[in-house]
């Protein structure tokens, strides 16, 4: 075993073959789990097996790795994510802002995707992804939503985010989104429509729950603009 950020790690293996050795992997601390099955051959590693487990969250995946270039590893992977979202506060790669950021949303719930990944990973933004998102439930900022059906596409330094489904306080959320990867202000632009939310459920959860409020909102909005500057959206 090790001890890794005043954490102790158990690890556990076998290697066969060292011209081109075939790996199993365990790696066991009190919150991660890590099993692995891979094979080297040269500067090249074939996946048959990654499963990891932390804080309630697991990813799984299988695919290859191109290390001959370490500090620009090409990899083409599949596989599986879900993530339990109230616990990512206490992952310690999470930076401090992005803790702050969580610690506003409160969010909370199951989130799987199914995903393909292909690319350079010092380049991510240019790595060809396709996933599929899926949520029965969640919440965010104290709103809750369910049955979310996404399907996220990235390719050439360009992301589009469609979300087919999302139920809302009695109504249907349906939405598309595009970002452009290749500019530092990040320009986007995002349709959304909803139908027959209802405004009497929906302000109980926010500070206009004591307000008279009642009806159906069908609304359509089209935003475009650049992310780091809101005054030109």
């Amino acid at each position: 075993g090790f001890i890794f950020q005043n954490s102790a790690y158990k690890s556990s293996g076998m290697v066969a073959n060292f011209a081109q050795p075939e790996v199993k992997l365990n790696i066991a601390s009190p919150a991660l789990k890590i099993d692995s099955q891979f094979n080297v051959r040269g500067s090249r590693i074939d996946i048959a097996a990654l499963s990891c487990q932390y804080l309630g969250s697991r990813f799984i995946s299988t695919g290859t790795l191109e290390i001959q270039q370490p500090l620009s590893v090409n990899a083409e992977l599949k596989g599986n994510i879900s993530l339990e979202l109230a616990n990512l506060m206490d992952a310690p790669v999470i930076s401090v802002n992005f803790k702050r950021l969580l610690k506003e949303m409160k969010p909370s719930g199951e989130v799987t995707a199914d995903f393909a990944l292909k690319g350079r990973l010092n380049d991510f933004k240019n790595c060809f992804i396709q996933a599929n998102i899926l949520s029965p439930s969640l919440s965010c900022y104290g709103l809750k939503f369910g049955g979310l059906n996404m399907d996220y596409h990235q390719e050439n330094g360009i992301s589009a985010l469609a979300v087919s489904r999302l139920l809302f306080y009695d109504g249907i959320v349906s939405a598309n989104a595009g970002m452009d990867l290749n500019y530092e202000n990040l320009p986007f632009w995002v349709e959304l429509d909803a139908r027959g939310v209802r405004l009497e459920k929906l302000k109980d959860d926010t500070a206009a729950r004591h307000k008279d409020i009642s009806g159906a909102l069908n609304a359509q909005v089209k935003l475009n603009g650049t992310s780091l500057s809101p005054d030109k959206l």
